[in-house]
């Protein structure tokens, strides 16, 4: 788990290095942080990581929006946990499970890291939460969401690419070249590449197109999630104007 955070806070730390793409007025944002210990049971642990817009056109109904998709890969739709802060969640979580005698006497760590990348009048949001509550029970749950910066509506993969037939074209391409760069067989793969479908989860940035295939998507699950780029100017032919730099 640590060397896929780490190789996920890598990808974090790397993509807010990229020029973000042209829009019509910035947006400006930090990534909040914080840890909750419980060091006196020492059962429970959260670490927590989320984009916090500060200023720029309809900075609050963006925060709104992501708040309510990264509370939903959290804690669900309960609603206990609405109409209070990210922090308060996590501390009202862990305070219901202390109250169960069964649960308390389990191990609970959470974590939660996200980041926003902008192109054109899209904002990608790709996030991972990872739980651990005993020694044999890991899950790991990822998410991907294209949003409309003006009004914080989520898009649909329609509103974004323009031409699937060639994307899917272009999907070939550069999953052969990732399956070469991973020295991983075709042969393990269930289906060949050339009726290889698009991926459930793509969101598009500064880069190209993400493309992110979950295990056991297209390949066995220990293969592991698979994800690369088609480079922006490749790209470029299938996104919609909303989408473009």
């Amino acid at each position: 788990f640590f060397e896929l955070m780490k190789n996920f806070l890598s990808i974090l730390f790397s993509l807010t290095l990229f020029a973000g793409c042209s829009s019509p007025d910035p947006l400006i944002w930090h990534q909040n942080y914080f840890i909750i210990n419980d060091t006196a049971k020492e059962k429970n642990y959260a670490e927590i990581i989320y984009p916090l817009y500060t200023e720029g056109p309809n900075y609050d109904l963006i925060n709104i929006r992501i708040d309510s998709l990264i509370r939903k890969h959290l804690v669900g739709d309960d609603p206990r946990f609405a109409n209070i802060t990210m922090k308060q969640v996590i501390d009202s979580f862990f305070s219901w499970k202390n109250r169960d005698s069964i649960l308390n006497q389990i191990p609970y760590d959470l974590r939660s890291h996200c980041i926003t990348k902008e192109c054109g009048n899209v904002i990608a949001l790709r996030g991972m939460v990872y739980r651990k509550t005993n020694d044999s029970s890991t899950n790991i749950d990822s998410y991907v969401y294209n949003i409309d910066r003006r009004n914080g509506r989520i898009l649909t993969r329609d509103e974004i690419i323009s031409d699937t037939i060639r994307l899917k074209e272009l999907n070939q391409i550069y999953f052969s070249y990732y399956l070469i760069d991973r020295v991983i067989s075709e042969e393990t793969l269930f289906v060949p590449i050339d009726e290889l479908p698009l991926p459930q989860k793509i969101s598009v940035d500064s880069t190209g197109i993400n493309m992110q295939y979950d295990p056991n998507e297209i390949a066995p699950l220990f293969i592991g999630e698979m994800q690369y780029y088609i480079p922006y100017d490749d790209a470029k032919p299938v996104l919609k104007k909303i989408v473009r730099k």
